[in-house]
């Protein structure tokens, strides 16, 4: 199943641990059969400077259609403009949703909308909870 996962980067202060989670998360979807795709490293490498917003909303049109699922990955409280719109477009073309929020953090308005919502404390806990997800 093809799995776009959705985070936010901009105002997060720890993006190296930030860009490990991610990898961890992805590298755990590859083993189970899936096939990822993180916007951030597969078509902007990483880079911060020379993709403007309105250059990230293109790529997110261009490619969040090619998914299933979105995962919106949220492990902090940095506030994000992209993950609302990869949201919307998502219900919009039919995805399923999964919001997983990190126990310490303040509950997001979009788990009122979202197919599933995982709520998890470390990355083990989370790997356990997407096994029991029946959406994957």
């Amino acid at each position: 199943m093809n799995i776009y996962i959705a985070y936010k980067y901009r105002l997060v202060s720890d993006k190296g641990a930030l860009k490990s989670e991610l990898q961890a998360l992805s590298e755990y979807l590859l083993q189970k059969g899936h096939k990822p795709f993180i916007l951030g490293r597969d078509v902007q490498k990483w880079q911060e400077h020379g993709y403007s917003k309105v250059k990230t909303f293109v790529d997110i049109v261009k490619h969040i259609g090619k998914n299933q699922v979105l995962l919106v990955y949220i492990n902090s409280d940095a506030r994000s403009n992209g993950i609302p719109v990869e949201f919307a477009l998502s219900r919009l073309l039919g995805l399923k949703t999964i919001v997983a929020r990190h126990a310490k953090l303040h509950k997001s308005h979009l788990e009122n909308f979202a197919h599933r919502t995982i709520i998890f404390t470390d990355l083990p806990e989370l790997y356990k909870s997407l096994e029991d997800c029946k959406i994957l």
